[in-house]
């Protein structure tokens, strides 16, 4: 279904144009940033071009990556942001009414589900599961329900989105059922079912042409192609930005175990590339757009039949116990996942079952951490009355970021403070100290009685004193939250907080152990405790942005790389 000129009856599509191209002129006037722009096309999938419109929509989905998703060294930040005041300047009193259109826009796959009705079609966001109104496009013919609009909106009046003009259209009822089965399959994986899929994603999935091992990647307009030694090329990138040789290794190993599924039309979102892009985000500062650029690109290289990464052990027989419960060890040091790692372990010691019919495994019920807290919170009325339950339904939190969790026994310790710690700072789900408080609260009544009832081991290392901790630091995180502005787009990294000085600096301190002063408004520095995290950048004007606040107990989840 070819892609028509976007407008509307009730919405002068021209004007956002304007503010769009705006935008490209201020980074064509910079030249840092034009600079950076020409550099960055590289890790953009390339596809195969065969008009001057379909190269126009490419050219247009490039550029709006770049100024909404993808973080510029020269700016440290997202170009839509740090050129916002430059844009407000230049643009008249219609344009600024436009400006949250430009930095709340969104990507994904929507369903068409009704309409139009006066010119605005209902639609659901496949990966988000939220359902918005929009404005329906000019073109051959209207829009209908089951029809899926791939690319990015903008929220442009109201409730309204308008569809970028590089959107593409699909009318195919087999797609929408794959796409609705493999999404369904990676929430069934997840601990929240929520998702976002960025730009580079779903070019991969509808436009992109690099996802089969030893294909030639076809020339697109600008040129750009995938690496020519997608391996060698990851491995000498994360060895530039400071990654351990044996944590390279393991992950390679990892991918070379987990066959990339030739029928998934989602890759790189929760597999376990998913998880490798999770660690670096949380504990390095690299680009993470070149990282899963190429680690997708390696990935089914990595995982082809003929890679042949057998040792001389494996193929002369022999089992050295020792060595594989110590690679054992280095996969999960290095994130690979526990059921990945194991499946080797059993592999190299020679303990695998040919006969795996007699023994099923157990069957997954999404939606059972939230079934034991309401079970929780039905005791804790029966035994302790309903004023404390009400305190504890805060915990019903925990349930909805572990919706998909099918076998509760899989949950442990680092789930739990990869919630509390992580998760509810950063959601901002909670809004006062005291829901902070009684969350922490109920989280250690929760797991305890996880263990005594059900069997079900929480209270694992030192889980119990950082619960206790965490009813004073998290409602302290949770208050510094309230007084900075959120952002959802990850930038910046993760500092902790010294102390003040004499001239009322915060001194901060990176993860490379350097220490620096930047100045914090007084309301925040008067929220924080030395030892408190924090996700923090330097923005264009020179100040220093505090984006996300955390307990110091989050420390313990920053896995060592080193």
């Amino acid at each position: 279904m070819e892609n028509p000129t976007r407008e509307s009856d009730g919405y002068d599509a021209a004007l956002f144009e304007q503010g769009f191209a705006l935008y490209q002129n201020l980074i064509t006037a910079d030249a840092a940033l034009a600079s950076e722009y020409e550099r960055s096309l590289v890790e953009f999938p390339s596809e195969e071009v065969g008009t001057d419109e379909r190269s126009g929509h490419r050219a247009r989905r490039l550029f709006e990556w770049f100024l909404f998703e993808r973080d510029a060294e020269c700016i440290g930040g997202l170009p839509v942001d740090a050129l916002l005041e430059c844009w407000w300047e230049e643009a008249d009193e219609d344009l600024r009414a436009l400006r949250s259109a430009y930095t709340e826009s969104i990507t994904g796959i929507f369903e068409i589900l009704e309409g139009p009705v006066e010119g605005v079609l209902a639609a659901r966001d496949l990966a988000g599961l939220t359902r918005l109104e929009l404005i329906q496009p000019r073109g051959p013919a209207s829009l209908l329900p089951g029809d899926l609009i791939v690319g990015r909106l903008f929220p442009v009046e109201g409730d309204l989105y308008l569809a970028s003009p590089a959107c593409q259209l699909f009318r195919s009822a087999e797609l929408l059922a794959a796409l609705i089965r493999d999404l369904n399959e990676l929430r069934e994986s997840r601990s929240r079912a929520v998702m976002r899929l960025s730009q580079v994603e779903l070019e991969r999935m509808f436009w992109g042409h690099t996802r089969v091992a030893g294909a030639d990647s076809p020339q697109g307009h600008l040129g750009s192609s995938g690496p020519k030694d997608p391996v060698g090329e990851l491995q000498e990138f994360l060895a530039q930005e400071g990654i351990s040789e044996e944590v390279i290794q393991s992950w390679c190993r990892g991918l070379a175990r987990s066959p990339q599924d030739a029928e998934t039309l989602v890759c790189g979102v929760d597999d376990l590339v998913g998880q490798i892009l999770d660690q670096l985000a949380f504990q390095t500062e690299m680009d993470l757009g070149r990282a899963r650029a190429l680690l997708l690109a390696a990935w089914p290289v990595l995982s082809a039949p003929d890679a042949g990464d057998a040792t001389e052990d494996e193929v002369t027989g022999a089992v050295d116990i020792s060595a594989s419960l110590a690679e054992f060890d280095r996969d999960r040091a290095a994130g690979i996942d526990l059921e990945t790692s194991f499946r080797e372990l059993t592999r190299r010691l020679g303990l695998e079952d040919d006969d795996g019919d007699e023994d099923k495994e157990a069957p997954d019920f999404p939606g059972v951490v939230g079934a034991m807290i309401e079970e929780f919170l039905w005791e804790t009325e029966q035994t302790l009355g309903p004023e404390l339950r009400a305190e504890h339904e805060v915990l019903r939190l925990f349930g909805t970021y572990s919706a998909n969790v099918g076998v509760f026994e899989n949950l442990g310790h680092r789930d739990v403070l990869s919630f509390a710690c992580f998760w509810i700072p950063e959601s901002r789900q909670l809004k006062s100290g005291v829901e902070a408080k009684n969350l922490a609260a109920a989280m250690l009544e929760f797991t305890s009685w996880a263990a005594s009832t059900q069997g079900v081991e929480l209270l694992e290392e030192d889980l119990p004193e950082c619960l206790a901790a965490l009813q004073e630091s998290l409602p302290r995180a949770v208050v510094a939250n309230s007084l900075v502005e959120r952002d959802e787009t990850g930038s910046g990294e993760l500092f902790e907080y010294l102390g003040v000085t004499q001239g009322a600096l915060a001194r901060i301190r990176d993860a490379q152990e350097l220490e620096r002063e930047v100045e914090l408004d007084q309301p925040l520095l008067s929220q924080l405790t030395a030892g408190d995290l924090f996700r923090g950048y330097t923005g264009e004007d020179g100040a220093f942005v505090v984006a996300c606040c955390y307990p110091p107990e989050a420390a313990k989840l920053r896995q060592s790389l080193a």
